[in-house]
């Protein structure tokens, strides 16, 4: 709760505080459109990774159909696994770059601060910046979540590949299925990254100040 608190107010910092000194310079703008744009490319990345699980969850319960042609079926899911291998790593991509971000816009708040002289109005921008630096460390916590909760199902599907590659035949798919065999373990996975994906996107359209999408 605390957490998701921190994150909520993130919105405001974003675009209401500036860099003190810097607030209506070019230099100060930039550096917060910066985080932004990383929020956001952060926000995007995932709802393609969502979108890409979807569409391999879908083609793996095909798989097992006794009327599919798995020569016809298998590549498009190979393909689909790479995809959220590949989203995956994006995501990982995007949360670097949120805390580059994150770093250059502090690091310079913190250094023209110390060109205000004003000891009362120096110490609220201090108290605003690190309720900034908080709440996008907060955001960032969640993101980097991605490494426990990805990785699993990226590696869990990868080795599902690797068994269809050596044995693509309905007889092969039949052991790996059933109720605790590794193509529903693979499911309950995805289903999990996905809720995941939900819960991270609605604190990053908070932080950028959109409503969210249905």
């Amino acid at each position: 709760m605390k957490m998701k608190t921190q994150i909520r107010s993130f919105v405001l910092l974003l675009t209401a505080v500036g860099l003190v000194a810097g607030c209506a310079s070019s230099t100060g703008q930039k550096r917060r459109n910066q985080v932004e744009s990383s929020v956001e490319s952060t926000r995007t990345g995932l709802e393609a990774a969502k979108s890409a699980i979807s569409e391999t969850l879908a083609t793996l319960g095909s798989l097992q159909l006794e009327s599919t042609v798995l020569t016809e079926i298998y590549p498009v899911f190979k393909k689909q696994v790479t995809a959220v291998a590949d989203g995956a790593e994006q995501v990982k991509k995007n949360s670097l770059a949120m805390q580059e971000a994150g770093k250059v816009k502090f690091d310079a708040w913190k250094l023209e601060l110390e060109s205000i002289q004003d000891a009362k109005l120096k110490k609220t921008s201090m108290k605003r910046m690190e309720d900034a630096i908080k709440s996008h460390e907060a955001l960032l916590a969640l993101v980097k979540e991605s490494e426990t909760v990805m990785d699993p199902f990226v590696s869990d599907l990868t080795d599902i590949v690797t068994y269809l590659d050596l044995d693509l035949t309905k007889e092969g798919i039949k052991k790996i299925s059933g109720f605790n065999g590794p193509i529903k373990k693979a499911a309950k996975s995805g289903e999990k990254v996905q809720k995941w994906i939900d819960g991270v996107v609605e604190e990053l359209v908070k932080a950028e100040g959109k409503p969210p999408t249905a």
